[in-house]
């Protein structure tokens, strides 16, 4: 899968990255995550498919399904796909990410809304 980076200033317009993920994604169809990591840290997980927005620093991300290799830098998101995968803060500074996900139906009732810290 070729991941497409996109700019997310279009999408949020004059208000804040994390006020535009608050009023967009914050009720119980989505869960979001808001992470903060210093330089050169490294993580590794996995997840359902879903989306990331980088408001500060860069992160790169490498899939286990294709090794696709993906930089995101301070103004851009992408869409995730499902599964294993590990990232690196990219260069020296901190990383502010937003990772959002859309929640089944089925489970929705039981989450409540909001941005996790």
């Amino acid at each position: 899968m070729k991941t497409e980076i996109r700019k997310w200033k279009k999408l949020v317009g004059a208000s804040s990255l994390e006020s535009f993920v608050a009023e967009k994604f914050g009720n119980n169809a989505f869960k979001v995550k808001r992470s903060v990591y210093p330089p050169g840290a490294r993580h590794t997980g996995s997840m359902i498919a879903g989306q990331c927005f980088v408001s500060r620093g860069a992160v790169r991300y490498t899939f286990d399904a294709d090794q696709e290799n993906v930089l995101i830098n301070a103004g851009e998101y992408a869409l995730f796909p499902e599964g294993g995968y590990w990232f690196d803060v990219d260069g020296g500074e901190e990383v502010e990410f937003f990772l959002i996900w859309e929640i089944p139906i089925k489970y929705r009732q039981k989450v409540q809304g909001g941005i996790s810290p």
